[in-house]
């Protein structure tokens, strides 16, 4: 049996199927994690004594929905799977080379002399390496890629939410959360900032990457 195990296809495939099976996952939580504490208030005077406080204007937006929701988003994060698809299959190629070479050992051990075989299992540990060394390196690159397009989504969408509060004269704009137990549908902006976004920062403009930042 070559050097390695057949367990290590196996580790290979439960990495490969996680990376995918957490990105959307990823993709939330970082997005939530970058905007931080995200509100948007209009800055107000506190009232004088004896005065009545104001009412706020207040509104609440689905963050995820807006990312995946804004025409640039949906470009981003499909590019994004895209990206990862690419790193995928040159690490598929290079893990078929390394079964071939594995069944080759299997098949022929027999047939080679101790120098031939020492040399094979050499390769193989080698490959082995080489083929962990892709995967970290994978990991790495997709998530630098990930948070570069979460990084610019938020500061768009941020600047988006805080016109979009000015020009409709909303005192404070939250994140919808699940530590929220109810709010009215009619407070909900998700929709709202989506056109707006998308009006702003249009897909397929020389400008899309720039303009009104």
């Amino acid at each position: 049996m070559p050097p390695g195990s057949t367990s290590f296809k196996l580790e290979r495939n439960e990495e490969e199927r996680g990376i995918m099976r957490y990105m959307k996952i990823y993709l939330v939580l970082l997005f939530i994690l970058v905007s931080g504490a995200w509100v948007v208030a209009q800055t107000q005077t506190a009232p004088a004594a004896g005065v009545p406080a104001v009412t706020a204007k207040i509104g609440f937006i689905d963050s995820t929905a807006i990312l995946q929701g804004t025409a640039e988003g949906k470009q981003q994060l499909a590019d994004l799977e895209a990206y990862v698809t690419e790193r995928r299959k040159k690490l598929e190629e290079a893990t078929q080379e390394l079964e071939q070479i594995r069944r080759q050992y299997t098949s022929q051990a027999r047939m080679f002399n101790p120098a031939t075989a020492a040399e094979m299992q050499k390769t193989i540990t080698d490959k082995e390496k080489n083929l962990r060394r892709m995967q970290e390196d994978m990991e790495l690159d997709v998530t630098s890629h990930r948070n570069e397009v979460l990084n610019t989504m938020s500061q768009k969408i941020q600047a988006v939410v805080a016109e979009y509060a000015q020009a409709n004269s909303y005192d404070i704009i939250f994140l919808e959360n699940p530590n929220i137990p109810y709010f009215s549908p009619a407070l909900d902006l998700t929709a709202s900032i989506i056109q707006a976004y998308d009006k702003k920062h249009p897909v397929g403009s020389a400008a899309a990457g720039t303009q009104g930042q």
